[in-house]
């Protein structure tokens, strides 16, 4: 390999503007070395003991271990799920998710000895219905994606979640138990990009402060009806991409700053209880990405279709169930969907949201629902 390098070395000119040929052969071999660096690395650091123990102390707290790599006396890096610090050794990520794992203790403390932990991801196993641990993540400082999302835990968002200043992504979604106050303390986690807190049981009110996170990309708050706020005057400078608000007690109405989220793609408050009112508002334009937008059962009543919506380029998706739609569909709609017409019902729906067919907003029946043929959006 050094012959290989140091001859190509010699026909690419590097060694005849170097000082001595000594000094080429050291540059090279230098090279060679920061080059393989990553695999001599990977080969010679092992996983520490005190990682080991800690790991099969969390396979055994699980009632039936499905974990047949994790033996005593072999290396942890080398496990099933398990990844290192390529220096270090210790355990960096566990991808354990979907694998059938019980516990009915909840969250194993072993867990929380794992320090150097940044990605844990244990969706989809089962806990039982057990309280997420009050403690033990205030010591998982470098934590940076955490996903517990159809575990079946319960009780409260555990104050410990607020000092992992490095978070980048929580889903703690499909739960159905987890309840209480949504805290104050996301506010404050500056590198926060997804909040997956949807299908649980939250109730009080939602900290405006979240909202006016820059780097939130995505918060989906749907299906907690006990949740209650409205949206906030909302900051420049935001990275939303996705808003989600359906079948929670939201209220109010959506702010002309609304066009600050630049890059939003998808605006959900559908099933909030009618208690949203005004209309659309002008601004809405301004969101050249926004793909699904979806105000059904939400209390707005608008009337004619404003012109505004169809400035919005990329709307695909656009459901207006009971907002007390009127007229004909206009024809920036006819324009680039399926040509329709409106009766006296109060339902749109052109398009369809990327999991479900599309649906016209064709003739509508009394009750407000579109009949008629199905299209693709």
């Amino acid at each position: 390999m050094i012959e290989r390098w140091l001859g190509q070395a010699h026909r690419r000119g590097f060694c005849e503007v170097t000082s001595s040929s000594g000094f080429c052969e050291r540059a090279v071999i230098a090279r060679l070395i920061v080059h393989r660096r990553p695999n001599l690395t990977s080969l010679a650091v092992r996983c520490p003991p005190d990682q080991a123990f800690a790991l099969l102390r969390l396979k055994h707290s699980f009632q039936q271990p499905l974990l047949p790599s994790w033996r005593a006396r072999t290396d942890c890096c080398r496990w099933q799920g398990v990844s290192c610090d390529a220096t270090s050794g210790r355990v960096a990520a566990l991808d354990l998710g979907d694998q059938g794992l019980q516990s009915r203790g909840g969250l194993p403390r072993a867990l929380f000895q794992l320090t150097s932990l940044r990605r844990i991801d244990l969706s989809g196993n089962d806990f039982g219905g057990a309280t997420l641990s009050a403690s033990g993540f205030e010591q998982l400082a470098e934590l940076t994606h955490l996903n517990l999302s159809s575990t079946g835990l319960a009780g409260q968002i555990p104050a410990g979640i607020g000092n992992l200043t490095k978070l980048v992504s929580l889903d703690l979604s499909s739960n159905n138990g987890l309840s209480g106050a949504i805290p104050k303390f996301f506010a404050e986690l500056r590198s926060l990009a997804i909040l997956q807190l949807s299908n649980n049981v939250f109730n009080g009110t939602f900290p405006r402060g979240i909202f006016k996170l820059k780097s939130l990309r995505v918060l989906d708050l749907s299906g907690n009806s006990e949740l209650s706020g409205d949206l906030p005057e909302l900051p420049p400078g935001s990275s939303l991409e996705v808003l989600d608000l359906s079948e929670t007690n939201f209220y109010g109405r959506i702010p002309s700053s609304i066009s600050n989220l630049k890059r939003l793609k998808t605006l959900d408050i559908s099933g909030s209880n009618g208690r949203f009112s005004g209309g659309i508002p002008a601004s809405i334009s301004d969101l050249k990405f926004l793909s699904f937008l979806d105000l059904s059962n939400s209390g707005f009543r608008i009337g004619e279709l404003p012109a505004t919506v169809g400035r919005l380029q990329s709307l695909s998706t656009l459901r207006l169930q009971d907002c007390g739609i009127s007229g004909a569909i206009p024809s920036f709609i006819i324009s680039y969907r399926a040509p329709r017409r409106m009766g006296d019902g109060e339902a749109v729906s052109v398009g369809a949201a990327p999991s479900t067919p599309a649906q016209t907003a064709g003739p509508l029946s009394p009750a407000g629902q579109a009949v008629g043929s199905r299209v693709q959006g």
